[in-house]
């Protein structure tokens, strides 16, 4: 009697437990499932921002790179825009003063020499020999006379240039460049940051 009322109670409790383990793997199933699907959206998440992180890197450093080689571009242009400017202007001047007339190659010869004189600089000790181009040697005669300085010159030499003079002592321990081209050159380096400034600012 015990035993027919115990089987059905028993069966129903292991069915009850048997659908409630069912039910609980289902669930853990269920679970695990949703867990791998969170992770793998989250994986697929992480790697789509680092692939957009990598590709705006990318695109960045390209742009910098594109900024850089335009950078060097310009700097070039200007140097060569530069160079040409001044050598055209250069070539202009040099043209001018190749051009001047007899009595202002006398008077330009004057004034240097009177320069170089107040500052000084001309030898004392030794004679001089002058250089100044071939068009100018009886200029400079007749200024070194006018200004009492012929007695201090050994010789007066003709040299390729287009005007001024250099000045040299006998044993050429020392050298005055006075000549144009050399007085050109130091004015256009002295000049030259402000002009550029003017030119390509």
């Amino acid at each position: 009697m015990g035993t027919s009322v115990t089987n059905p109670v028993e069966r129903l409790r292991e069915g009850i437990l048997a659908k409630a383990k069912q039910e609980a793997e289902e669930i853990i199933k269920k679970a695990e499932n949703e867990a791998k699907r969170i992770i793998q959206q989250a994986r697929e998440k992480k790697q789509r921002e680092i692939e957009e992180l990598r590709k705006r890197i990318r695109d960045e450093i390209g742009f910098d790179v594109k900024i850089a080689e335009a950078k060097v571009r310009v700097r070039h242009m200007l140097a060569q825009a530069k160079n040409e400017i001044l050598n055209k202007l250069k070539e202009e001047v040099l043209k001018q003063l190749n051009s001047l007339s007899d009595s202002q190659r006398v008077k330009s010869l004057k004034n240097i020499v009177l320069e170089l004189k107040s500052q000084n600089v001309l030898p004392q000790e030794q004679k001089m020999i002058i250089y100044v181009n071939e068009r100018d040697v009886k200029y400079i005669k007749e200024v070194l006379k006018e200004l009492d300085l012929i007695s201090q010159v050994r010789e007066v030499r003709t040299i390729d240039i287009i005007g001024g003079l250099i000045i040299e002592t006998e044993d050429s321990a020392m050298r005055i460049d006075a000549s144009y081209e050399k007085r050109l050159e130091q004015i256009l380096r002295y000049k030259m940051r402000n002009l550029t400034r003017e030119l390509f600012s």
